[in-house]
């Protein structure tokens, strides 16, 4: 990715005083990165340049199809846009090891698991499994979900199972309270159908089942506070606390010191 910094305008092309620009002027140029018709653009408060680079959401997933021709295109079908939400990309990320909340939020009829997670540089690779109902086997899985999630606000998921989709989402801070989240799923194309467009019968069903859910999660996330020491689950807390500590790196501005009112 290219560096970040301060480009300073052209000078040539002035439309008000071609004669005498304003060297004072300046536009700040971010780094950008296409990826499958998504744009992403680095930032740092200060200025650095990108210090890693952002997975790839088919090529980090080799063990599946990684064309992207094989799927319906995810916008506009497949993709949803909240904006100016008062949430933290801490506590979105910190949805992925909550195991527990997908019966009560999102209505499942099982309890996933938390197979396995593992830190790779500046990601935090898990993978979750989903129990088969329908089996005595609880180490049958009906479906398996590998994400990675890169930067604190940004994660990519491949299906496995009884889905074998794509989704990447991420969550964009705007100031100091707010956030815009971006989700998009690329969604396997049926069988003989060349158009990117999909099905209506198919987005009805997508729209139900997946793109609905983050609408679930939001609606407590907008009045989630963060907790330091959570009294967690003996099942959770070992994933939790590893996601935890592996965020802190993304932290580069230390936090404003609390006011406190009385003698110095």
């Amino acid at each position: 990715m290219a560096g970040a910094g301060v480009r300073t305008a052209p000078t040539d092309t002035s439309p008000y005083q071609p004669d005498r620009p304003n060297r004072a002027l300046t536009l700040r140029a971010f780094p950008a990165r296409e990826q499958y018709d998504c744009v992403f653009v680095w930032h740092h408060p200060h200025g650095k340049e990108p210090q890693w680079e952002m997975p790839d959401i088919f090529t980090s997933f080799p063990q599946f199809e990684t064309d992207p021709a094989a799927y319906y295109r995810p916008y506009p079908e497949f993709s949803r846009l909240a904006e100016n939400e008062p949430v933290h990309p801490q506590i979105v990320a910190e949805n992925g090891p909550d195991s527990a909340h997908f019966k009560y939020v999102h209505r499942a009829t099982v309890t996933p698991k938390m197979l396995d997670w593992t830190i790779v540089d500046q990601e935090w690779r898990f993978l979750t499994g989903w129990p088969d109902a329908s089996s005595a086997d609880p180490d049958k899985m009906a479906l398996r979900i590998h994400s990675h999630m890169f930067g604190l606000g940004g994660a990519i998921s491949a299906f496995e199972g009884s889905s074998n989709h794509r989704l990447i989402f991420a969550c964009t801070p705007v100031d100091d309270e707010t956030s815009n989240m971006f989700y998009s799923i690329w969604w396997p194309r049926n069988p003989g159908d060349t158009s990117d467009v999909p099905p209506e019968r198919l987005r009805e069903r997508v729209e139900k089942q997946h793109l609905s859910t983050v609408w679930d999660d939001l609606n407590i996330w907008r009045y989630q506070n963060y907790v330091e020491h959570p009294p967690l689950s003996r099942v959770d807390a070992k994933p939790y606390m590893a996601l935890r500590n592996w965020a802190t790196q993304f932290y580069v501005v230390p936090p404003e010191a609390t006011k406190v009112s009385g003698s110095a």
